[in-house]
């Protein structure tokens, strides 16, 4: 995490829509940080097999302990011995980062629909 920051998958009514990958926000002799997100950098990333495989364990978790989600952001790391991680589960998150994939806000308007109960608009 410190090298190569985290992996923020996002999930759309249980479809993987997009990933974007957050750069470390720390670093080494960076000095005294008074606005630590001014330092973020989002690059969009096709996330590893292995990170996309638990991000689902974790949501399928999720969605047996309390039920569906119209959207999560599952954030995940790579340990050490490169293994990945789940670093957070959001299943209530305002950070979607729609504008880094092509047709990700549409995507998104879908799940919403669905999970209305409405047809996804056209």
């Amino acid at each position: 995490m410190d090298a190569g920051g985290e992996t923020a998958m996002l999930v759309f009514h249980h479809e993987f829509s997009h990933a974007v990958n957050k750069g470390p926000l720390i670093q080494p002799d960076g000095g005294i940080v008074d606005a630590m997100w001014k330092r973020e950098v989002i690059t969009p990333v096709e996330p590893p097999g292995t990170h996309l495989a638990l991000a689902r364990q974790a949501l399928a978790e999720a969605v047996r302990l309390v039920g569906p989600t119209t959207y999560a952001r599952v954030d995940g790391v790579d340990r050490d011995d490169g293994s990945p991680a789940v670093l957070e589960l959001e299943p209530v998150e305002p950070s979607l980062f729609l504008t880094t994939s092509a047709g990700a806000a549409d995507r998104f308007a879908a799940a919403v629909s669905a999970s209305l109960g409405h047809p996804p608009p056209s």
